[in-house]
């Protein structure tokens, strides 16, 4: 059986790596029905929110206490939030490949541990 790869899983799957990491720093997170949230001060380049469900509602987050300087990844780039004072800093969207079916795999799979950036590029 094969997983399909949507927006939704690839978000939530970012919002469980941003949590691994808070974790390994001793950082305190929550996850919600729709969104993932830290209310402290972050390892840099890491948001304290990420949404992972389209219908995120961004009055939700008077469930969050937002103190300081704040980020917040808007998962499928639909939330309006200049009401809660943010603005825009970047702009992206995913790429999702749904890789090779293994019910329908021929050949043959080799796996190699890259050691060096030639590795990586071969």
């Amino acid at each position: 059986m094969t997983m399909r790869v949507t927006a939704e899983i690839a978000a939530r799957n970012n919002a469980e790596l941003c949590h691994a990491v808070l974790a390994a720093h001793a950082i305190a997170a929550t996850f919600v029905s729709d969104c993932w949230y830290s209310n402290t001060d972050l390892p840099e380049l890491y948001p304290n929110l990420v949404t992972f469900s389209p219908a995120f509602d961004p009055d939700g987050l008077s469930r969050v206490k937002i103190g300081g300087a704040w980020a917040i990844k808007d998962s499928f780039a639909t939330l309006d939030l200049t009401s809660h004072s943010f603005t825009p800093i970047i702009e992206a969207s995913w790429l999702v490949h749904p890789g090779p079916d293994a019910a329908t795999h021929t050949g043959d799979m080799t796996w190699e541990r890259v050691q060096s950036p030639v590795t990586f590029g071969a």
